[in-house]
Order: structure tokens, then sequence, then C-alpha cells
């Protein structure tokens, strides 16, 4: 009995979740979008990073034509 109790609390120690040490992101120079985002793209409403590190912008506002 004594070795299942001790089984089942080491096998519950290794399946506890573990805190996810995260690297430091990357530190840069941190510029506009282009020419003027402000003016084209009104309250982005999505944002996305791709794998290679693009920056997406998307917006639902549309200027009045």
């Amino acid at each position: 009995m004594r070795r299942l109790i001790l089984s089942l609390v080491t096998l519950a120690a290794l399946l506890a979740p573990q805190p996810a040490f995260a690297g430091q992101p990357p530190v840069g120079v941190v510029t506009n979008f282009g020419p003027n985002l402000a003016a084209v793209c009104h309250m982005p409403e999505g944002i996305a990073i791709d794998p290679t590190g693009n920056l997406y912008a998307t917006s639902f506002a549309f200027a009045p034509v």
C-alpha cells in the first residue's frame, strides 16, 4: 500500500503544471507602420504577427468616399 501511495505522489509531482519561463522579447526600435497607418486604418480591430515577425493590422472602419 505504501508503494502505491508513493507512486501516486511521484506521478502527481511529475504531472503538476510547471511555470513557463519565457525568454525576454527582443529589444528594438519602435517605428511607425509605414506611410500613415492612422489615416488609413482607423481604430484597428485585428492585429497579428506571422512566424517571420511581420505585423498585420486590419480595420472595418472605412473612411467615407
